[in-house]
């Protein structure tokens, strides 16, 4: 009996209407935006569950920190994206040179990754889109 309320709740979770459209939505915004040249896709990791819907995508290659926002800063803002900020990142409180840029498109939000000069990942840095139906639209 557990198992199978197991998976109604599993499928309940997925089935909310409004985060399959945020899903779709990502992903077609994601395909727009032309990505670093010289870089390699490493993985992409989509998540989608009641009220939230995100899009993760992970890139290895030769990348220093300001030409990797610059691009992106230009990329993003061709597609209407606006830049809202930028912090540091730690990786169990050790400063690897990483840095996290922040977007947001209406009730869409990206996050640029730089992993840091310092880190020893599979991946140097990451652009991940996400929604979540608590966000507030940007103007």
């Amino acid at each position: 009996m557990l198992f199978v309320f197991s998976i109604r709740f599993e499928h309940w979770l997925d089935s909310d209407p409004d985060a399959l459209a945020a899903q779709g939505n990502l992903e077609r915004e994601f395909a727009q935006v032309i990505q670093l040249p010289g870089v390699a896709r490493v993985g992409t990791h989509s998540v989608r569950r009641w009220g939230k819907a995100a899009l993760i995508t992970t890139f290895s290659g030769n990348v220093r920190y300001p030409g990797l926002r610059q691009h992106y800063d230009q990329e993003l803002a061709r597609r209407g994206w606006q830049f809202t900020g930028v912090e540091p990142i730690r990786d169990w409180w050790r400063d690897l040179g990483g840095e996290s840029a922040h977007y947001r498109k209406g009730p869409y939000r990206a996050s640029l990754l730089y992993a840091g000069e310092s880190a020893k990942y599979a991946w140097d840095y990451s652009l991940d889109m996400s929604w979540q139906s608590s966000y507030e639209p940007s103007d």
